[in-house]
């Protein structure tokens, strides 16, 4: 709460929670339903109240997307404190002095090298950043700009954190261990990474072979009905994946499902014919 937002009135305050908590966990709340604990009754009616204040009219056209039920708990029935309630305001309190308390217990320290390395990962930052709006402190404003920067081009969908990159392939942040398992792995059946540009296709030529084998799939079962290609998406990849390659010595859907595919033995001779 800012300086400004501490001399809110109370029905202010109150309005002023709920359009926080429902901004914060808007993915959660949006498409399903809540029900929202008050001990403020005149919330209750401020939804309906003509002559609001501009700030309360904002608010409150905000909240219709959500389905939720205000429910009053009176006083008298809210006897335990609510621990967020009765926490100091951060603004007001982050330059008090406050002694340094030296003892801390035994289980926290060293806590962080014995959960992974010596330094902790750069993408848990951009993990807390998109969890809780959580920033590093003590960072210069060079390091801010550089944080903000870069950590637009991540999203968290729980648990992982993926990356858009410019050729608009989100990719999948893994933990260090798991890196060299997947390098390991790469190295034992022979695959080499190679960065692929827009005008040099040479680069990725299996890729370029198996679209140029698709593309002549669908112009042949299209033929002189250009409207229906649509209609073909589905056979040409069934037939592509379901003739033999020689390089591999069987069928690309054996080598991924190692049995050749349930349909009919006829079904695949008339598609593989009118190839």
């Amino acid at each position: 709460m800012t300086d400004a937002q501490a001399h809110y009135t109370t029905m202010e305050k109150g309005l002023l929670d709920m359009v926080y908590a429902f901004e914060k966990f808007r993915p959660y709340l949006v498409l399903s339903k809540s029900i929202v604990y008050t001990d403020h009754s005149t919330l209750k009616y401020l939804f309906n109240k003509k002559d609001a204040k501009s700030r309360l009219l904002r608010w409150v056209l905000l909240l219709p997307e959500f389905d939720y039920t205000l429910h009053d708990k009176k006083g008298v029935e809210n006897l335990a404190p609510d621990h967020f309630s009765r926490l100091e305001n951060p603004h007001q309190s982050v330059l008090d002095k406050k002694e340094i308390n030296e003892t801390f217990p035994l289980e926290t320290l060293n806590m962080v090298s014995f959960c992974g390395d010596s330094s902790n990962p750069w993408f848990a930052d951009f993990e807390n950043y998109h969890v809780g709006n959580f920033v590093v402190k003590r960072m210069s404003s060079q390091q801010q700009n550089k944080f903000f920067k870069d950590v637009k081009h991540y999203f968290w969908d729980d648990p992982f954190l993926f990356k858009i990159c410019v050729d608009q392939v989100i990719r999948r942040c893994v933990h260090g261990q798991e890196a060299v398992e997947i390098h390991k792995v790469m190295l034992k059946y022979g695959v080499t990474y190679r960065l692929a540009t827009t005008y040099h296709l040479q680069t990725s030529g299996q890729v370029e072979v198996s679209n140029r084998g698709l593309k002549r799939i669908l112009e042949r079962t299209v033929g002189e009905k250009r409207a229906s290609w649509s209609d073909k998406l589905d056979d040409a990849p069934w037939a592509f994946r379901t003739a033999f390659k020689t390089p591999i010595g069987c069928t690309p859907y054996k080598l991924v499902c190692l049995e050749e595919p349930s349909k009919s033995k006829e079904a695949l001779h008339e598609l593989r014919a009118s190839l």
